[in-house]
């Protein structure tokens, strides 16, 4: 399972969302996963691009994003402090 389709191809073209603010607020909402999940970062690095005027088509690819931290919650990288003797 993967956060992205391998052959997916974003584009410009497909039909426009009409709720901008709904997807916004998507996008940020995924931008905090990124810091303890990086295998997130290139994909919601590259839906971010199309923040200004988002299509179906990139609704569907955060959808699937969503799925796939759902599925992988237990999954993450653990910072632990660690005291430094001087």
């Amino acid at each position: 399972s993967t956060p992205v389709d391998q052959n997916l191809k974003l584009t410009a073209d497909c039909c426009k969302l009409y709720d901008t603010i709904l997807y916004r607020q998507i996008i940020g909402n995924l931008i905090y996963p990124t810091i303890t999940r990086p295998n997130l970062s290139n994909v919601v690095g590259i839906l971010s691009q199309f923040i200004q005027s988002p299509r179906t088509a990139h609704l569907d690819s955060t959808k699937r994003v969503f799925r796939f931290v759902k599925g992988t919650l237990d999954s993450s990288i653990l910072y632990q402090h660690r005291s430094i003797q001087l």
